[in-house]
C-alpha cells in the first residue's frame, strides 16, 4: 500500500467511525 491508498482508506473509514460514535 502506498501513502495515497492509505490516506484514501482513512478518509473512507474515519466518517464511518465518527458516525458509529467513536472519537477521532
Amino acid at each position: 500500500m502506498d501513502r495515497n491508498q492509505i490516506q484514501a482508506t482513512l478518509d473512507t473509514i474515519r466518517p464511518a467511525l465518527q458516525a458509529d460514535g467513536g472519537d477521532v
